[in-house]
């Protein structure tokens, strides 16, 4: 279109321009050349035809120029971006002082050159101020009764040039000597060639003005504005050394020793913080930085966190659309003027594409406040944490639909090995929130949250401190605990196994050191649980300071099971039902598998081919008694899991004794059964059991009398009677004895004690009989089990029962006789571990005074291996010695006139080898 062309035309044709500056190859001179030529011929459509068909451009190069306008060429991603120099002294106050961080394409104007104010002249004018020469003395620009005057300083008088620091599109940067003040500044000042616009003197000044009004020490103070001798207005600025944000996320992410120990993240947030603090009190005076990045963030080298590049600031309207209404005379709302003050163009897209707001990417100039900000810190936040931009791709265009669309990879599964902190994540989604009503409201709220956070995260370090000393205190008791456990148990082993060698006469010179160790051990038991006590104790304290800490759950762990280990072990049932609920409460996983305590089982027979059955052990009114559990099938089983229990194995095969094996299921074992089958005629029915070889539990019953110690015996196969011998089979044997000698057989008649006469006599037909009352007014029959009789008596009756039945009988050894009536898993009784006179013969069995019963009369009275009476009816002669002189023999199992402490299988007692008790009685054993 030709003839006049509208301000907004003209604007688009300048910003094109730009453009071509950065992206292309153009001079400034060269543009400025096209774009008088062009002028009044037709706009933007114009200007673009002509630059084709001159051949100074592509379509392609017209494309890229848009690009760079619409992106900000003040970004590296949009620009190609020269190397970075060292940085040894920066500069700073907006956009093109930052040359020292970010090349010389930073010092690029903003990427929308603003509107001029309502004039003559235009384009052209710009174009003929740019090429006309600078007049020796500037003329002063109008100031609207709005605006504050610029104090302009006759010429270069007061600065001195020291050296030149940075250079972009439109200014420079140089190090001056204030001689006013003697002081070294940064001076910014305008390009001849942006000088020459109206536009960017207007946005030149009003950068300056409105960084100046911003006093904060968290923002970069201006000293001064004026004019050069040449005309080119200037402003100078506090000239900061150090590095800028950019310069350390970067070295960081190369993981720079020297970076790696000044900035930590502790430092950079702090860090972070004072720019959030510079940032709200920006806000504070309605001022939107538009533009906040790490290049844009100067960490000096004295702890200084400047906030730079002021140059694409709003000015927000209050409420009533008025400039910032009711705040203070001096605040910056009179630096927009009139009828111009809408500098940027709607749809234009102004700031670093990575940090920028989706309302800023979506060029809503009019959407754009401090929240919009707010989401630029987030970002810088987000870098800081991951040492990755929160965006990013393979050109600016996708960066832009990135920002656009809001597609977020949350700060903890972006860097997950960095550790970040949940709470702070939180921060920084919510301040990039992708919809404005989701950020916070202000930088001032950030930052609040961020101290939030920090105060946390300072409680949690003291807490982590106080609980690291704990846990330490709490493990020195813990091995305290530990050790005197220890040696509580070897001293109450060292004064058992000599008490058990003390006479009980002996004087107190010998006694009076067993006495010693039982008090220390004593005293050894006091230390543990008062160790036990300040380790959990510790332990709860360093949970209070920090739940769920690893440390202390696992420590508290160790030593709850150590103490249900114990008592499971003593069959304390309360007290480890109680510490393994305190296992579970605290254990992470590790004792899982104890606490269930699941086991394998292989069983090896022999003949091979055995059926298998498998029952457990269930307690039934107080009885243990085997409930089916499955069927094994045919022999061998390999690695069967079991849960911990009492079981019991039954292996049958033809033409074989079937045999019961009871075993226990013990914490993780890994048990394996041997099973030798013995031919039916070896075993006969039903008078003996084959009672399976193997290791037992012996002793450790308090309860019982003399049981000694608990501990492990090894016992190898034998057969057992079932029931004791009976008075009819001690008949039998009297008789038999009587034809050969019956002298012998009335010294071996049952009689009530050593040196009284025989209890029975012979009948009418001189044969002996058993009577049914005796002198002592006791009863006997037939099936009662025989008592009366002495060892030696015992041993005679196996010697003349083996030529009978060609069989090598003999009495059971003390530790066949507990294993037959305890099987291996340490029972108390052998109907389990509850005691009730029904269960057997014993004193309280009966209303009435104690007697004895037929044998077999309690079926509760029955051992794992089916041995019958072993509890209650008669004590029985053992093939032992109860004392180390070898004067008593030993005595097993309880009678019909016994108290219950003596119905204990671990019970002992002890007689001389030729006495006679009337509850004393034997049964048969023999190799199988």
């Amino acid at each position: 279109m030709k003839g006049a062309v509208s301000v907004a035309e003209e604007i688009a044709v300048l910003n094109l321009a730009r453009g071509l500056v950065a992206a292309t190859e153009l001079t400034f001179e060269q543009v400025l050349g096209v774009l008088a030529e062009t002028r009044g011929q037709g706009g933007l459509d114009e200007f673009e035809r002509h630059l084709v068909s001159r051949g100074l451009v592509t379509r392609d190069d017209l494309e890229r120029a848009r690009l760079a306008v619409e992106m900000d060429s003040t970004d590296p991603s949009l620009t190609g971006s020269q190397p970075l120099p060292p940085p040894s002294v920066r500069a700073f106050g907006n956009g093109p002082h930052q040359a020292a961080a970010r090349g010389s394409d930073a010092l690029r104007p903003p990427t929308r050159s603003p509107p001029a104010p309502a004039r003559t002249g235009g384009l052209a004018a710009a174009a003929a101020a740019a090429a006309a020469p600078a007049p020796a003395t500037p003329t002063p620009t109008p100031t609207p009764t709005r605006m504050p005057a610029v104090v302009y300083e006759p010429g270069d008088a007061r600065y001195e040039i020291v050296e030149r620091i940075g250079r972009g599109g439109m200014g420079v940067i140089d190090v001056a000597l204030d001689r006013e003040i003697g002081r070294k500044v940064a001076l910014k000042s305008l390009r001849p060639e942006a000088a020459a616009s109206e536009i960017k003197r207007e946005r030149f000044l009003q950068e300056a003005r409105l960084t100046g009004r911003l006093e904060h020490p968290n923002i970069i103070p201006v000293y001064d504005i004026g004019r050069g001798g040449d005309g080119s207005a200037y402003f100078a600025m506090k000239l900061v050394r150090g590095v800028t944000l950019r310069d350390v996320l970067r070295s960081l992410a190369a993981h720079e020793p020297k970076a790696e120990a000044e900035y930590g993240r502790v430092n950079l947030l702090l860090s972070f913080q004072k720019m959030c603090q510079g940032m709200a009190y920006a806000h504070s005076r309605g001022v939107v930085h538009r533009d906040l990045k790490p290049e844009n963030i100067m960490l000096g080298d004295y702890g200084e966190v400047l906030v730079m590049d002021w140059g694409i600031a709003k000015v927000l309207a209050s409420p009533d659309g008025a400039k910032n209404k009711g705040l203070a005379p001096d605040t910056i709302s009179s630096l927009r003027r009139g009828p111009g003050e809408q500098h940027t163009r709607p749809g234009a897209v102004l700031g670093s594409v990575r940090f920028m707001a989706p309302e800023q990417a979506m060029g809503r100039i009019d959407e754009i406040d401090c929240r919009s900000d707010v989401y630029s810190l987030g970002a810088i936040l987000y870098e800081i944490l991951t040492l990755e931009p929160p965006f990013d791709g393979p050109n600016a265009r996708d960066i832009l639909m990135k920002v656009r669309e809001g597609t977020l990879v949350p700060p903890r599964k972006r860097t997950p090995e960095r550790d970040i902190p949940q709470m702070l994540e939180a921060v920084v989604l919510r301040a990039m929130a992708r919809e404005k009503d989701g950020r916070y409201a202000n930088a001032q709220e950030l930052s609040r949250a961020l101290f939030d956070w920090m105060e946390s995260a300072r409680d949690q370090e003291r807490r982590h401190r106080l609980a690291v000393g704990r846990i330490a205190a709490a493990r020195e008791a813990t091995a305290r605990y530990f050790s005197e456990y220890r040696r509580a148990n070897e001293l109450r082993a060292q004064a058992a196994q000599l008490a058990a060698q003390v006479k009980p006469h002996v004087g107190l010179e010998v006694k009076r050191p067993i006495w010693q160790m039982e008090d220390d051990a004593r005293a050894a038991d006091e230390a543990r649980i008062l160790a036990f006590g300040e380790a959990v104790t510790l332990y709860h304290s360093a949970l209070d300071q920090i739940p769920g800490n690893a440390d202390a759950r696992a420590g508290l762990a160790e030593v709850y099971w150590s103490r249900f280990i114990e008592a499971d072990s003593q069959g304390d049932a309360a007290n480890a039902l109680y510490y393994r609920g305190r296992v579970q409460e605290v254990d992470d996983g590790r004792f899982a598998e104890r606490i269930r305590g699941d086991g394998t089982l292989s069983v090896e027979v022999e003949p091979s081919g055995a059926h298998l059955s498998l029952f457990r052990f269930t307690e039934q009114e107080r009885t243990l008694r085997p409930r089916p559990e499955r069927e094994l099938g045919t022999a061998p089983v390999r690695e069967l899991t079991l849960p911990m229990g009492r079981y019991l194995l039954i292996a049958s095969a033809a033409g074989r004794r079937e045999v019961h094996l009871p075993f226990l299921m013990d914490r993780l074992e890994d048990q394996t059964l041997h099973v030798k089958l013995r031919r039916a005629e070896d075993v006969p029915a039903p008078f003996f059991v084959h009672v399976p070889g193997g290791d037992f539990l012996a002793g450790g019953d308090d309860l019982a009398g003399a049981p000694g110690p608990a501990r492990a015996r090894h016992v190898d196969d034998f057969a057992l009677s079932v029931l004791p011998v009976t008075c009819a089979e001690y008949l039998a044997f009297l008789r038999a004895l009587d034809r050969d000698s019956p002298r012998e057989a009335y010294a071996r008649a049952p009689r009530g004690g050593r040196g009284e006469r025989a209890l029975w006599r012979k009948d009418l037909e001189g044969r002996w009989a058993i009577p049914e009352e005796d002198e002592h007014g006791m009863r006997w029959e037939a099936t009662h089990p025989i008592t009366g009789v002495s060892f030696e008596d015992a041993l005679e009756y196996c010697r003349w029962r083996a030529k009978t039945d060609k069989r090598a009988y003999r009495l059971p050894s003390e530790d066949e006789w507990e294993k037959a009536a305890r099987g291996v898993d340490g029972r108390h009784f052998p109907w389990g571990d509850y005691f009730d006179p029904l269960f057997c013969n014993m004193e309280d069995s009966r209303d009435g005074p104690p007697c004895p019963a037929p044998v077999g009369s309690f079926d509760a009275d029955a051992s794992p291996y089916g041995v019958r009476d072993m509890a209650g009816g008669q004590r029985e002669w053992c093939d032992g010695w109860f004392d180390d002189e070898r004067t008593r023999r030993a005595i097993r199992g309880g009678g019909y006139n016994s108290m219950a402490r003596a119905c204990r299988a671990a019970y002992r007692h002890g007689m001389p080898p030729d006495h006679t008790d009337l509850a004393v009685g034997f049964r048969l054993a023999y190799d199988a």
